[in-house]
């Protein structure tokens, strides 16, 4: 009672501590015995953690003054009763309720100024639930008004604090849960484990109704707390990146003994159990305590440096508590066995210290491989800059030859153009006209047949993306006056067509080479009065078909030239392979037929 003695040093004469008589002590199904014993009382350490119930008797003489006197217990239970002088003051628990446990926090009780005599008998009773650590801690008698202030405090330090050191855990477990959750790294989930899990213990205090019955909520609150412990110390390795597996398999040997020894213990009504269990987990602790210290002493990283400090805090703390809580009640080195009840183990409010400065070891982490993942980023930056200028290098080399390239072939084009389709009509005017027979009108139609020539070929290029349609257009636009002037009757048809995928200047050029071609023949060489041309859609098997038929003279075969065509069906066959398109040519009694089918899809 550390707290007590130092509250009582400051200036409160007033408060005495009360001692007791002889304990008589009924332990269930046995004989009652008197137990020569002095407070702390501990119930367990004298009846081997069974049930049964205890009464306390203290003689005391009436305080001087007329100052309200009242008693503090800082430590009572597991259900009890207080009488003075024959007279109930309070009463809870004494049923051995399994859901409920009244021993956890301080009690005081005012004791009435009636009731007081010049000599005075206190009775308390207490009700003990087998393992669940009932007992009576000192009894201290005073002013009701200091009685109280060392009341609120003890209560500020044990249900206060213990809810803020669990508040704390919850919220660095759902820090180490929200880590663990973006980067699914074992680390931040062992660490949301153990602070989830020491939350949980740290709230018993707070629980005098429980959720489950004695013994099921023991070993649920010790197992989470040991628990919390062990997955501590693996998360402490993983930091310290210690890769001996000797302390790994003593916390995972830890972990999987927990459960059945608590249960042996609280069911069996074995203590020693929860000895020997607690010793084993704080050997393991501090083993791995001196091992991360050892590494942190033998590091100049600054994270595994704090970590020792941390360490070597906490082992002291530990120490102190193994001392008080184990080593000096159990193995009776100093005072009665059981003295220890109503002290409180450090390390729960240790951990909040230590769980910071993990959770300053995780932001560590997190800040460092963040600035290692930002300067990365930087690197990988500068190299996709420097990548990028090399691109737009490459790309602005490849645009020139690209575009040297398209007016090579642009101007392979032209000439093959102008060697194929104006070089062979002037060709064909120059044979013409070293003819003797040769009359001007002659030659006027080849010179007119010529120029449409080359005004096509300049209207294809000056409506690079001109559609189907105004190309057929255009080629009507510019033969239309000499079919009539020919005297022959054209009867146009041109529906709705639609885009083609991948048309270019080069595609345009070849419809209207093999159209021109063939009204060329038509007018020159057929003799036909009319002619009918015609464009459609057929969506089903996205075609364009272009067709023109007359009604002339067939010729003899599909495969003869005449003189003024030179290679005029070749060249229109070659165009048409070139649009990857069929190209149909029928000479029958009717008159002929030219008709060029169009794929629509990609060329």
């Amino acid at each position: 009672m550390w707290l007590v003695l130092a509250t009582l040093s400051i200036a409160r004469a007033e408060i005495q501590e009360l001692n007791p008589e002889p304990v008589p002590v009924q332990v269930k199904g046995k004989p009652a015995r008197l137990l020569d014993a002095r407070l702390p009382f501990h119930w367990d350490a004298h009846c081997q953690g069974e049930e049964g119930s205890a009464r306390v008797e203290i003689r005391f003489s009436r305080p001087p003054g007329a100052q309200t006197q009242a008693i503090l217990l800082p430590r009572i239970g597991n259900g009890y009763s207080v009488e003075l002088n024959g007279f109930l003051l309070v009463q809870q628990g004494m049923d051995r309720n399994p859901w409920q446990d009244f021993g956890k926090l301080p009690r005081w009780v005012t004791l009435p100024t009636a009731t007081l005599k010049e000599s005075n008998l206190l009775q308390i009773r207490i009700e003990a639930q087998q393992g669940r650590k009932a007992g009576i801690a000192q009894v201290l008698l005073g002013p009701e008004e200091e009685i109280r202030s060392l009341f609120e405090a003890q209560r500020a330090w044990r249900a206060d604090g213990a809810l803020v050191v669990a508040t704390a855990s919850a919220t660095l477990a759902a820090f180490g849960f929200m880590v663990w959750a973006r980067r699914r790294e074992r680390v931040y989930l062992v660490y949301g484990l153990s602070e989830l899990l020491w939350a949980f213990a740290m709230l018993d205090p707070l629980f005098e109704n429980t959720f489950l019955p004695w013994p099921l909520w023991g070993v649920a609150t010790l197992s989470a707390q040991a628990f919390a412990g062990m997955l501590i110390c693996r998360f402490v390795l993983i930091v310290a990146g210690v890769t001996s597996v000797w302390p790994t398999r003593a916390t995972t040997l830890m972990l999987a003994a927990t459960v059945p020894l608590l249960a042996l213990d609280l069911w069996g009504g074995l203590p020693a159990l929860e000895v020997l269990l607690l010793l084993a987990s704080q050997a393991v602790g501090i083993w791995v305590m001196v091992v991360v210290i050892r590494c942190g002493i033998r590091s100049n990283d600054v994270e595994l440096r704090v970590l020792a400090v941390a360490m070597s805090c906490l082992l002291l703390v530990l120490a102190r508590d193994v001392y008080v809580l184990v080593l000096r009640p159990y193995a009776g080195l100093f005072g009665n066995w059981g003295s220890h009840y109503g002290h409180y183990p450090w390390l729960r409010f240790g951990w909040m210290i230590f769980g910071l400065v993990l959770a300053w070891v995780l932001a560590n982490r997190l800040w460092r491989d963040a600035r290692g993942i930002a300067e990365a980023n930087a690197e990988l930056t500068a190299r996709l800059h420097a990548q990028q200028q090399a691109l737009e290098i490459g790309f602005r080399r490849d645009a020139e030859v690209r575009k040297h390239q398209a007016q090579a072939e642009e101007r392979q084009r032209l000439s093959r153009d102008m060697h194929d389709g104006l070089g062979a009509h002037l060709a064909g005017v120059l044979r013409v006209a070293r003819q003797e027979a040769t009359t001007p009108p002659g030659l006027v139609v080849l010179l007119e047949e010529t120029m449409d020539h080359l005004k096509l070929g300049i209207d294809v290029m000056h409506a690079p993306d001109a559609s189907v349609e105004s190309l057929l257009g255009s080629l009507r636009y510019r033969l239309e006056p000499r079919l009539r002037a020919a005297g022959l009757k054209l009867h146009w048809s041109v529906e709705e067509l639609p885009e083609l995928e991948g048309w270019t200047v080069d595609h345009a050029r070849h419809v209207q080479m093999i159209f021109f071609e063939a009204f060329s023949n038509i007018v020159q060489h057929s003799g036909a009065t009319e002619a009918w041309f015609s464009a459609s859609y057929e969506p089903a098997q996205g075609l364009c078909r272009i067709n023109l038929r007359n009604n002339g003279t067939p010729r003899a075969s599909p495969d003869v030239e005449t003189p003024y065509a030179g290679h005029g069906l070749r060249n229109m066959r070659w165009r048409a392979e070139h649009l990857q398109a069929l190209l149909n040519i029928k000479f029958g009694p009717e008159g002929t037929c030219v008709e060029l089918e169009l794929k629509t899809g990609p060329r």
